[in-house]
């Protein structure tokens, strides 16, 4: 049941007239260093710098991918579609959830097994694995749909249509990441559309090779995988829920004005 709550403020707001800038969209940094992981060469990520951010770039790192960082830009060296190295070790996926729900997209058609672990909060958190499953890999848990689990990605994926369940970017990206490495065409169809950060992404850097087509009831985006593709330089956008905060307290200022110019 829902319940009503009150904020009260003790002091005003002074009016006033500012530029800022914010945080980068954290979404859409994670998608740009798994893309660059798949590409041929150097890309340069500008991006956010955080405790979920750095988790996956140590992924990719412990996956064989050469990262480096400098100052608030990734230097990512990808090794082409497939590129990961054989590996040994358990990844810790600290407390992301995006990290895990994405990296396993990209694990599904490695055909090794991967062992994938997280903190106390992640472990909790159920794991869909329908997607990655219906591309042809196998996933093996100590305890049922909870980390740590084991990923043995196929050599043999499986391009198909994927009805997507419930509406969720990430799971929507883990399709996506797979069908990066599947010969033929995959297809996510969508009932209730979601963010398309990594859609756009993917469009400009293998053009024709995605396609997405929209009507009022259906949202549906083909990719065809198999492709390499090369390296690329982005400055990740700002996040609109970051400015959010400024804007609601600037609409709440009398003759208040203020610039936000790192939001597009």
């Amino acid at each position: 049941m829902l319940k009503s709550f009150s904020v009260f403020i003790n002091k005003k707001t002074q009016n006033f007239n500012k530029k800022i800038l914010v945080d980068k969209d954290k979404s859409c940094t994670h998608r740009a260093l798994l893309l660059a992981s798949q590409g041929v060469g150097k890309s340069t990520i500008k991006g956010l710098i955080s405790d979920d951010i750095i988790t996956t770039v140590e992924a990719l790192k412990t996956l064989g991918i050469k990262v480096i960082r400098k100052n608030n830009k990734f230097i990512v060296y990808g090794c082409g579609i497939g590129g990961f190295k054989k590996i040994n070790r358990l990844i810790n996926l600290g407390g992301s959830g995006s990290t895990l729900r994405m990296l396993l997209g990209l694990l599904s058609t490695f055909p090794y097994k991967i062992k994938l672990t997280g903190d106390s909060s992640l472990k909790r958190r159920p794991v869909r694995t329908k997607y990655v499953k219906d591309i042809g890999a196998n996933v093996y848990f100590k305890k049922e749909e909870r980390l740590p689990l084991i990923i043995h990605g196929t050599s043999l994926p499986l391009a198909k249509t994927h009805t997507m369940e419930i509406p969720s970017a990430q799971l929507k990206s883990q399709i996506l990441f797979g069908a990066l490495s599947t010969p033929g065409i995959t297809e996510v169809v969508e009932k209730i559309p979601t963010r398309n950060h990594l859609e756009i992404m993917l469009k400009e850097k293998i053009g024709n090779r995605i396609k997405i087509r929209k009507n009022k009831k259906l949202t549906k985006t083909s990719i065809k995988g198999f492709s390499q593709f090369d390296s690329f330089n982005i400055d990740v956008s700002s996040d609109p829920s970051s400015a959010a905060f400024f804007v609601i307290q600037t609409l709440l200022s009398k003759n208040a004005k203020l610039r936000i110019s790192n939001v597009y």
